[in-house]
């Protein structure tokens, strides 16, 4: 109901009256309709949209194959906001893995998404232990952005 009382206050939309007299037993139900600076609003807004922008935000494709792995270290840099390589090799490394593998593995992952999405992620003046400290500004989703595809390189 605040919501609704703010859009009334600018008049982005209009309560529709009531009709007939309801049973006593039974709450009115109100109906609100929206204003012409209504549908401007909304309007502006869906363009103003991240999704329809994709040069400022970088190219989030949901319905592409995403690999598990990249998605798992999304989720962590999701979870985290900000994290280095070498923090999510050691998360995410199983007992016997290659921890130099797939700490470059991952560091050349979040640089790819720090170049397609630089408005999202950020790579950090402040390194831990040597290693970028890469930060999320932008959540964009559950999906991690779109990475250019490189020779050699194995998301």
């Amino acid at each position: 109901m605040l919501a609704i009382k703010v859009l009334t206050t600018h008049e982005y939309v209009t309560q529709v009256p009531l009709t007939g007299f309801p049973p006593p037993c039974i709450r009115p139900v109100n109906y609100w309709l929206l204003t012409p600076a209504g549908a401007e609003a909304a309007k502006a807004a869906l363009q103003s949209d991240r999704a329809l922008h994709p040069a400022a935000y970088g190219a989030n494709t949901p319905q592409a194959a995403v690999d598990p792995f990249a998605l798992r270290v999304w989720s962590l840099l999701r979870i985290r906001k900000a994290l280095t390589a070498d923090e999510a090799a050691s998360l995410l490394s199983d007992a016997g893995d290659d921890i130099p593998a797939t700490r470059s593995q991952i560091g050349a992952l979040l640089l790819a998404w720090s170049r397609s999405a630089p408005k999202a992620v950020q790579i950090s003046a402040k390194r831990v232990n040597g290693f970028k400290r890469y930060v999320l500004l932008i959540d964009l989703g559950s999906s991690p952005p779109a990475a250019p595809a490189k020779k050699g390189f194995k998301a």
